[in-house]
């Protein structure tokens, strides 16, 4: 057995054994399963756990994109960080360095999104493909990706129950661990971004509408593309993020962050 798949083998085996303490904290579990190697390998890459405040609250979310000088570009659940703002940090898997992160802007955040930016030089990396929720039936196989009590990242799978246009129901509740992070379809694409509502099946943001908010946070600015370095325009705990958004009406905005 590679040290891959060891590894892989002996993470499922330690959820086995915390599957006590997860059901306690989901009333309608979904399946603990392992995630397939194809899938993992990538979300490895993409799936950043984020600890707010003093671990008042753990959650998860995706990298869409990184900017021009490296720094990743982090879509989460607005829930998840109301009234910690700045105290945020993310990481990948377990062994893996947390680092600071921040809202990037008040204007590209609404009641259930936000974008976040945390270093340049993090390892993630935007390796999650998408697809589309309205092609998502009920009765469809899903899974919620997060760390649910866990310090490496794992799944709880289970079907969707319901298909409105903005919003999907799970036939199981969602860890809050798992809040903000990305809901994946049979083929492990993204179809969405999980909210925790307690003991009640979860919900998820529709991949749909969160590509038509996020499109239009960023108007004509592809990350990785159009972002262009600027002036140093706000200190964060010792960092800038220092770049400019060009908008569509071709007037520069000043974008803080963290590099």
């Amino acid at each position: 057995m590679t040290h891959f798949c060891m590894k892989k083998y002996l993470n499922f085996c330690c959820l086995l054994f915390a599957g006590v303490g997860l059901s306690q904290a989901q009333s309608l579990p979904g399946r603990i399963t392992k995630i397939p190697d194809q899938v993992y390998r990538r979300a490895a890459q993409a799936v950043v756990k984020i600890t707010v405040g003093e671990q008042q609250r753990i959650g998860a979310g995706i990298i869409i994109g990184k900017t021009r000088n490296g720094a990743p570009v982090i879509l989460t659940s607005n829930a998840l960080i109301s009234g910690f703002e700045a105290q945020l940090t993310v990481q990948l898997e377990q062994g893996t360095t947390a680092m600071p992160a921040q809202m990037i802007s008040s204007k590209w955040r609404n009641r259930d999104l936000v974008l976040l930016a945390t270093r340049a030089g993090f390892p993630g990396a935007p390796a999650l493909e998408f697809g589309r929720s309205d092609q998502v039936a009920v009765g469809d196989a899903v899974a919620v990706l997060g760390f649910p009590g866990t310090t490496f990242l794992s799944q709880n799978a289970g079907e969707v129950q319901r298909n409105a246009p903005e919003e999907l129901t799970l036939s199981f509740s969602v860890s809050p661990g798992q809040e903000g992070g990305p809901v994946l379809d049979k083929n492990g694409r993204v179809i969405g971004i999980a909210r925790a509502r307690g003991e009640e099946p979860g919900a998820v943001i529709s991949i749909d509408l969160a590509r038509i908010v996020v499109e239009e946070w960023l108007r004509n600015s592809t990350l990785a593309e159009t972002w262009q370095e600027g002036k140093r325009t706000k200190k964060w705990y010792g960092w800038v993020l220092g770049v400019l958004l060009m908008s569509a009406a071709g007037v520069a905005i000043g974008v803080s962050g963290v590099l």
